[in-house]
């Protein structure tokens, strides 16, 4: 998977929790499983928190939220996008929509460009308007451990006990928000994840994740942050896939077919 690809299902993992979905994928190629690390007594505080996002699954049902998603490489660079997110949960189940419209390098944007990514509970969307690339796939399966960037929403308590390891990390730097909590979650089991360890910043008045930090097993940092939240408003409007009218100059890949635009 490319960089670009790879930071759209990060996003796509992070919202998906958001919901309680976790997007499911394969242990990483040639990972193998060591022994399980012993466990450390979780702190009071974790807990809590922990069971706040568990029974958060059953209250959230739309929210709206810049996001900012950037990659540190181990030379030290740093790219990303900019975009928005819109998320919904209704009658026809979980769908969102991420649109992204600023490049940014080194935290400072450098160029417009324009790029979707779309989950309506079947399928997944990744738009390059750009680039003319429409690549749709269907949608993993959900509620699993093994995903690129899993969350605890929705989550039982016991469950990411079982998997992780989870700590209270020091306020610090932009933890000055006392509404703003951070656990760092580091897999029991060595190699079964393709990241070492996850810091989540959980907004205890909102009652969501505001901030992930993914320490990769490439020894590249992910961090995406969700900024200005708006929770339950009704205001999310979750864009509609839909291949190219004029497919002309476009590359077009659903599920297993390919084809390309005169």
């Amino acid at each position: 998977m490319t960089g670009y690809g790879r930071l759209l299902f990060f996003v796509a993992a992070v919202v998906a929790a958001w919901g309680g979905a976790w997007a499911a994928g394969a242990e990483p190629a040639g990972a193998v499983a060591t022994a399980s690390a012993p466990a450390a007594a979780m702190p009071a505080e974790a807990g809590e928190v922990l069971k706040m996002l568990q029974d958060r699954k059953g209250t959230l049902k739309d929210f709206t939220a810049k996001v900012d998603y950037s990659v540190e490489h181990i030379g030290g660079d740093v790219d990303g996008k900019l975009g928005t997110v819109d998320y919904k949960d209704d009658e026809g189940g979980q769908k969102f929509s991420v649109d992204f419209t600023v490049v940014t390098v080194n935290g400072k944007p450098t160029h417009k460009a324009h790029s979707q990514l779309i989950c309506d509970g079947k399928n997944v969307t990744v738009i390059d308007y750009d680039s003319k690339q429409y690549n749709q796939s269907p949608s993993p399966p959900t509620n699993s451990f093994k995903s690129e960037l899993p969350l605890p929403i929705g989550i039982k308590v016991e469950e990411v006990a079982e998997n992780f390891s989870v700590a209270v990390r020091p306020a610090g730097g932009g933890g000055k928000d006392g509404n703003v909590v951070t656990l760092r979650l580091t897999p029991l089991v060595k190699g079964r994840f393709e990241y070492t360890a996850l810091d989540v910043s959980v907004d205890r008045k909102l009652q969501i994740p505001v901030k992930v930090v993914v320490y990769t097993n490439r020894g590249e940092t992910t961090t995406i942050r969700f900024l200005e939240p708006e929770v339950n408003t009704g205001k999310a409007k979750v864009l509609v896939a839909a291949p190219p009218a004029d497919p002309t100059g476009w590359t077009v890949n659903i599920g297993a077919g390919k084809r390309a635009g005169k």
